[in-house]
């Protein structure tokens, strides 16, 4: 059977050019209102600073158009410690503010001492040892921020780890069919939804989305790393609210406008899958799916087997409503809407 590619025309866009409410955003105001303001208030140069290994390990499984040296710089040697890599950057972002060149051993040692200042790091040392420790364990990664010019740099050994999890993924014969276009199956990588909501604008990029033309199905589904064992896979699942994702990521499916005309042509959506591989790849990669009861929690909220309430999409939308129309930010809504407004009752 020839495949009817009605998504074929697909072009993978800057995720970020699209507006709207994504799903990381939006769960944060159910941590607090504050919470959620200042993620979606964080600059694109925040996002993109922070590197994990998960984002490598995506751009090499997902990231077909892209040329991997155009992205990544890998470095050779030793990055120094997060504290010393804060500081080097903070010096090395200073000087492209300025637009001036600088030899780290011997025009930095103001900017040194100021990023050490920011960074708390090194309070009661003299300033010298402070300057000259920074040199020795980050002039490594400030060359390397130099000859980067704007890539993200990664170590080698995180560059072999990504490496042997393609291997993984791709040779599992339960994992690679996601990653395998075959007959009548149409494959489509971080598909950018977009949807509106209750008024509201939101989006997703969804890591898989495996279409079957012959069996008129539809798979979402997400790509994970962890760092501890495969098998608390299940626990890491509701401590990092993946059950939300899920189910938000199903919203948008069903009422992207693109999706939509093939369920409306009587395809079926299948349950959210989650890939998930483990970092040093000590176990073979599994796939985890989000029954309907799962999916029902992320979306309307519900208890645990543990007996603990979790609140879902809809209850995130009530309380984003809420603060946008009462322009408060400052408290949860429940705080100014108990008996005594200012007060929160301990509960059982």
């Amino acid at each position: 059977m020839k495949i009817n590619l009605l998504l074929k025309n697909y072009k993978i866009m800057d995720y970020r050019k699209h507006k709207g409410l994504n799903q990381s955003s939006l769960k944060k105001i159910l941590q607090s209102p504050t919470a959620y303001q200042k993620e979606i208030n964080r600059t694109e140069e925040s996002l993109e600073e922070h590197f994990v290994f998960g984002s490598l390990l995506d751009f090499m499984m997902l990231e077909k158009e892209k040329d991997f040296e155009d992205e990544y710089y890998i470095i050779s040697g030793t990055m120094g410690s997060e504290a010393i890599q804060n500081i080097v950057k903070y010096v090395y972002d200073r000087h492209l503010l300025e637009e001036k060149e600088c030899d780290l051993n011997t025009d930095a040692h103001n900017t040194i001492l100021k990023g050490a200042m920011v960074y708390g790091y090194g309070g009661k040392w003299k300033q010298d040892t402070i300057v000259n420790k920074i040199i020795k364990e980050g002039l490594n990664y400030y060359n390397s921020l130099k000859k980067a010019e704007g890539k993200i740099i990664i170590t080698q050994e995180d560059h072999s780890k990504a490496l042997i999890c393609k291997a993984a993924l791709l040779s599992d014969p339960y994992t690679a069919k996601y990653f395998t276009a075959g007959k009548d199956i149409e494959i489509i990588d971080k598909k950018v939804i977009k949807f509106e909501h209750l008024g509201h604008h939101c989006k997703g990029e969804l890591d898989k989305l495996v279409i079957h033309h012959g069996q008129k199905w539809i798979i979402p589904a997400d790509l994970k790393t962890t760092g501890t064992g495969i098998y608390a896979f299940n626990t890491s699942f509701w401590k990092y609210g993946y059950d939300f994702q899920a189910a938000f990521y199903t919203l948008g499916v069903q009422l992207d406008p693109e999706i939509k005309k093939l369920l409306d042509k009587g395809y079926t959506l299948k349950n959210f899958k989650f890939i998930v591989i483990e970092t040093d790849v000590n176990s073979q990669p599994f796939v985890f799916n989000t029954p309907q009861e799962v999916l029902n929690i992320g979306m309307n909220g519900g208890k645990l087997a543990n007996g603990w309430y979790r609140e879902g999409v809809t209850q995130a939308f009530t309380r984003l409503e809420y603060h946008m129309s009462n322009d408060q930010w400052l408290y949860p809504m429940e705080y100014l809407n108990e008996d005594v407004p200012g007060e929160l009752n301990i509960k059982l």
